[in-house]
């Protein structure tokens, strides 16, 4: 069985990592050959930086409809592992001896070289974050343990989840555990690349403020130590956003620039259907400008069968398991129309405890949500050079349409902005400041907050990166970081592998056996008969065991369905968290009872 810690294994998993990141930059390099594309690629941003990104978001794009329809077998996976591998040997030997170390002229040079470096080696780390540990890492690994995709609606994380996570299975099924860490590399470097790209030899001055600007935003932090999907598009998105409006080639007219495009676009919204908003945004971007270019429906036919690819066999999972209707399955991010998915919703877009007013995109709330700011770089888009052309009108529209919708319809998280915050800096890049006072305050700024950075950077190094080569370092760092680590490495211990467990704590991918997220407990009122459909897939389940910790939340409203205190520890657990300000020092107790399946759903109703 595929279990997080079968997985791991010091030393080698992280090499191997490397190689098969090594592997995607091989593959990224051979598809932008194959399209012939590097003249108009290499006219935004130097050709390398984006190997690894365009190499990750092609295999992603092939291989998500035999995923998300259970159309594989684990010798896929497999396949693509070891051929990325050998890509990746094949990679190193033939680049090992253009390696060179570069001389740093500037401070601003070795800033960056310095944050790079940091954001590798915490990208080596380990994974501790709570959505990490639940549905990021939880559905590769049911991908891999039972080859198929998940279909239960009582996992309501699970509809957070994509193409992503169907990735991710192709490191882990080959120890790759820091596959999802270096999958955050690929898009640093991506941006990275396109603000270092030189247009001019004034230009290169501002390039390196502005790139440490980007790089040194905060929520970085927060992305490279762990597995979320973001990140990666983020990067694309700002790749097309800077071809289509500062490439000097007339790409439209370039036919596999447009499938290169429609690409990236569909599989950013596979792996995470907020890139819905910023992927049509740029995609009728687009459409605008082969329309001018009388090319219109070349663009519209290959747009079609690309994203049909995706989105038909996303639609036709999504009908059969959560009883869409067609246009619905398309259109709905989550399927509220089932008892708690609406309560998710809200949870996802309410201001909750940061407040509506998105001060908090430059200040945080407290040091325990500093990695939750994009920081000085949030007032770009204010610092544009002014003019009356259409490109700058097109190109200020389309980051304003963005932070507004997002404002609407997004959660009041700083991640939600981090598209139209890199596109921003990327349009002050090419179009220049509104003041050269501002712009050399902004700079200063900027290398005050990039100097700042290292000290969480180096923090974070030493709080999750040494886990990854030692087993001892690795428990006293899960320890201390991971919520859950170690109330499960309580359960692990007394599960058998015939046991299936309900889990009630949201990190249940560290279980060794078979775990059942409760994410229903959270979103529904346990005993209203509207969970009749979770209890009865519940049911199928067959858990004979359930796991409450702390005050044992819902206790109460199950204990019909409960039987007798199978296991009980004191003090088994702690709050952990990787930033040290959110850790509470009080520890709880844990509870493994029987649980009684063959009485649901009975005896979960009122």
């Amino acid at each position: 069985m595929f279990t997080l810690e079968t997985i791991q294994i010091p030393v080698i998993s992280p090499i191997i990592s490397l190689i098969i990141f090594f592997g995607l930059c091989n593959l990224g390099q051979l598809i932008i050959e194959f399209l012939k594309i590097e003249k108009i690629i290499s006219s935004v941003t130097s050709l390398k930086f984006q190997y690894p990104m365009i190499g990750i978001i092609f295999v992603t794009f092939f291989i998500f409809p035999f995923a998300q329809l259970s159309l594989f077998s684990k010798y896929l996976i497999y396949f693509f592992s070891y051929s990325l591998i050998l890509l990746g040997i094949y990679f190193i030997y033939n680049n090992f001896n253009k390696f060179q170390i570069s001389s740093f002229k500037t401070s601003k040079e070795y800033i960056l070289i310095i944050i790079i470096t940091c954001y590798l080696l915490i990208s080596l780390g380990l994974i501790t974050d709570a959505d990490s540990l639940d549905y990021h890492m939880g559905v590769p690994l049911y991908i891999l343990n039972y080859e198929q995709y998940p279909n239960e609606k009582f996992w309501m994380h699970l509809t957070k989840s994509g193409s992503g996570e169907i990735f991710y299975t192709i490191g882990l099924i080959n120890h790759a555990m820091q596959l999802p860490g270096l999958t955050q590399i690929a898009g640093i470097l991506s941006i990275t690349g396109l603000f270092l790209k030189k247009i001019s030899f004034k230009n290169n001055y501002d390039s390196y403020h502005l790139a440490l600007i980007a790089i040194s935003c905060p929520v970085l932090i927060f992305f490279v130590s762990s597995a979320k999907v973001q990140l990666i598009y983020v990067a694309s998105s700002t790749l097309i956003f800077t071809t289509i409006f500062f490439s000097k080639s007339n790409l439209l007219k370039n036919t596999n620039i447009i499938i290169f495009f429609n690409i990236l676009l569909v599989t950013a919204i596979s792996a995470k259907f907020s890139f819905a908003l910023s992927s049509s945004i740029l995609w009728f971007s687009i459409l605008f400008i082969s329309y001018k270019n009388k090319l219109s429906i070349k663009y519209i036919f290959f747009s079609v069968i690309i994203f049909s690819y995706i989105l038909i066999p996303r639609s036709i999972y999504r009908i059969d398991l959560y009883e869409f209707d067609l246009i619905s399955s398309f259109l709905n991010p989550l399927p509220t129309h089932l008892y708690g998915y609406k309560q998710l919703y809200e949870s996802l877009t309410s201001c909750g405890y940061n407040g509506c007013f998105p001060y908090w995109l430059i200040f945080p709330k407290s040091l325990g949500s500093l990695t939750e700011t994009l920081g000085i770089g949030s007032v770009a888009i204010l610092l544009i050079k002014f003019s009356k052309s259409k490109t700058f009108l097109a190109i200020l529209a389309i980051i304003i349409v963005q932070i507004v919708l997002s404002f609407i319809f997004g959660p009041n998280n700083a991640r939600w902005y981090i598209e139209p915050f890199m596109w921003s800096l990327i349009a002050v890049k090419f179009l220049g400041f509104n003041n050269n006072i501002v712009k050399n305050i902004f700079f200063n700024l900027g290398l005050i907050q990039s100097s700042i950075i290292i000290l969480p950077l180096t923090f974070a190094i030493y709080s999750l990166t040494p886990g990854s080569f030692s087993t001892h370092y690795s428990d006293k760092i899960l320890s201390k970081n991971a919520d859950g680590y170690q109330l499960y490495k309580w359960v692990n211990k007394n599960q058998n592998k015939e046991d299936v467990l309900i889990s009630t704590h949201r990190s249940f991918s560290l279980g060794n056996y078979k775990v059942i997220p409760g994410d229903l407990f959270l979103y529904t009122n346990v005993n209203n008969e509207k969970n009749i459909i979770y209890y009865e897939e519940l049911k199928k389940l067959k858990p004979n065991l359930i796991l409450f910790y702390d005050k044992k939340k819902n206790f109460d409203y199950l204990k019909k369905c409960i039987g007798n205190l199978v296991f009980y520890k004191k003090n088994v657990g702690v709050k952990a968290s990787r930033n040290p300000f959110n850790r509470i020092d009080r520890r709880f107790d844990g509870y493994i009872y029987e649980f009684n399946y063959d009485k649901l759903p009975n005896c979960a109703l009122k």
